[in-house]
């Protein structure tokens, strides 16, 4: 088994090598609770409440309540067959349960401008997002850890603002469709999207803030990213996200 650092501070992933010569991906992640309308069946593992329901084809989850405002989820994906994903689930569980219980995580230790240590919902203000035309800068919803932070009218699929951080490569012009600005001495890559069944299309802004390095070597940066998402032409978007993107950067400290 291989693992590397999730996309966020509050996320770790793993590849399993199969014996038929497949893979399964297991991710573990840190969530406020788990996804409302999820069926979960609870169930006792070691002495232990796992919430969990049935896999299918797209995964199979298992959810521990930590505390009143964190719970501990499990995802197993990738591999052919629910009945292997939800034993691959139960596995990882059961090997972080005897961690848990003990109450030994511990907490990362950051540098003081790493975007681990920061609150994506302090980047904006409510003036700043009440500009974007259908956006009730009142209807706030915040990852755990302050890891990212989106701001909508509360509808599902309708305008919205996202801003959030990542670890992830070097940001870079990928498609035609993108391009490279200059933001506060720094270059943003420009990336737009036609939008989708569940999202307006939109325009994102990426921003590399600081470098590290993954455990496999592979170069990689802590990334702001800031979205806008309305029913619009996507490049429409860019002006906006653009804007917004800089005001974010200039309440970060200096990477």
């Amino acid at each position: 088994m291989s693992t590397e650092m999730g996309w966020q501070y509050t996320t770790c992933q793993g590849t399993i090598s199969l014996t038929d010569g497949g893979a399964a991906m297991v991710s573990s992640e840190f969530r406020f609770k788990p996804h409302e309308g999820t069926p979960l069946t609870p169930a006792d593992r070691n002495g232990v409440t796992v919430y969990g329901a049935p896999g299918d084809s797209n995964g199979c989850s298992r959810h521990v309540v930590v505390s009143d405002h964190a719970t501990v989820t499990v995802i197993a994906s990738l591999a052919q067959g629910p009945d292997l994903l939800c034993a691959i689930a139960d596995a990882a569980i059961d090997g972080m349960l005897p961690q848990l219980t003990r109450g030994e995580l511990q907490p990362l230790v950051l540098p003081p401008d790493s975007l681990g240590r920061q609150d994506a919902c302090r980047l904006l203000d409510h003036t700043e997002v009440r500009r974007m035309a259908g956006i009730d800068a009142r209807q706030v919803h915040p990852s755990f850890n302050g890891q990212g932070c989106e701001w909508s009218t509360g509808a599902e699929r309708g305008p919205s603002v996202l801003v959030s951080f990542r670890r992830a490569p070097q940001p870079k012009i990928d498609e035609g469709t993108d391009r490279a600005i200059n933001i506060d001495g720094r270059t943003a890559i420009v990336d737009t999207w036609v939008g989708g069944a569940l999202k307006l299309p939109s325009c994102e802004v990426q921003i590399a803030h600081r470098p590290l390095e993954r455990p496999t070597s592979t170069s990689t940066v802590e990334q702001l990213s800031v979205s806008v998402y309305t029913e619009a032409p996507e490049e429409s978007n860019c002006a906006p996200a653009t804007e917004l993107a800089t005001a974010a950067l200039g309440r970060l400290p200096r990477g």
